[in-house]
């Protein structure tokens, strides 16, 4: 992983801020479910260290759940995967993914800006 220049950064990131009882991420997809986490969490937006998390653990898990059916929507664009998505598009696929987007219990709005103004996830 430490040939590609952002898993490098990535690594290197979370090595400086190491969560308690956690070692560093063996594989790629270990590192890209902790760095999701992380953003998800808010954690990396502290600019003297670790902030306090502003969503637990619960509900990192249900927009976690949110996000695969959201991809996949992304992917079956009649052209193949789509890299830029109107709002409209994203609020259709964000409330497509059923049972996740109910479980959350928020209005498909909130939760966008959760995942790209709070989160960064979505840009």
């Amino acid at each position: 992983m430490t040939r590609i220049p952002l898993l490098l950064a990535l690594m290197c990131a979370i090595a400086a801020r190491p969560a308690r009882g956690q070692t560093l991420p063996r594989t790629r997809g270990q590192l890209l479910d902790r760095v999701l986490r992380w953003f998800l969490t808010r954690s990396h937006r502290s600019p003297d260290g670790p902030a306090p998390a502003t969503l637990d653990d619960l509900s990192v898990g249900a927009l976690l759940e949110l996000l695969g059916p959201l991809a996949y929507s992304f992917a079956c664009q009649p052209g193949g995967w789509v890299d830029l998505m109107t709002e409209d598009r994203l609020l259709q696929g964000i409330r497509a993914a059923r049972p996740a987007f109910t479980d959350l219990g928020l209005p498909a709005a909130e939760v966008l800006r959760n995942l790209s103004i709070r989160a960064g996830v979505l840009a």
